[in-house]
């Protein structure tokens, strides 16, 4: 029984993460940033003043927040915490997955500056993903889960979760 549940908790939470980032590759919006790319190198900066440290050059150009680059630093963030790819899930007990979700929301919680600001897919899906394995968790646990720790900016509160 304990087996079958496991099983059916990571089932759920890797399908949720593989939703998400195919969400993400979805919004095919284009936002600019302010950061900076050397035309020779690719080596970015998101100083105002930019000279290529390896080159000496001046010659650069903007930095967008494109699908790919947003796609590119999720599955980065996603496998930095060991949850990428997504089947890296299916031995993880509970617990473990609390512990990297709260380390992954932990280092979104840094920075993201494009002209999208709040409506960036980048800044929602961390919200979403965030939302849809608590969900998972509930489900998967049902009326013997009566709260579920999450981090929310650099706070940890408690939810309660409805059962009826």
């Amino acid at each position: 029984m304990l087996h079958e549940l496991r099983t059916q908790i990571s089932r759920e939470i890797v399908g949720e993460i593989e939703r998400v980032v195919n969400r993400l590759r979805q919004n095919t919006g284009v936002y600019t940033t302010p950061a900076k790319i050397c035309n020779s190198c690719g080596q970015y900066n998101s100083t105002s003043s930019f000279q290529c440290p390896k080159w000496g050059k001046d010659e650069h150009r903007q930095q967008s927040c494109t699908v790919e680059t947003r796609v590119k630093s999720l599955l980065s963030a996603l496998t930095e915490v060991d949850m990428w790819p997504s089947t890296k899930c299916v031995e993880e007990s509970a617990l473990g997955v609390r512990t990297k979700l709260d380390r992954l929301l932990c280092q979104s919680s840094m920075p993201h500056a494009c002209d999208g600001r709040s409506f960036c897919p980048l800044r929602t899906v961390y919200q979403e993903l965030r939302d849809g394995i608590e969900l998972c968790l509930a489900f998967c646990f049902g009326p013997s889960l009566r709260t579920v720790k999450y981090h929310d900016s650099r706070i940890f509160n408690e939810r309660r979760i409805s059962n009826g």
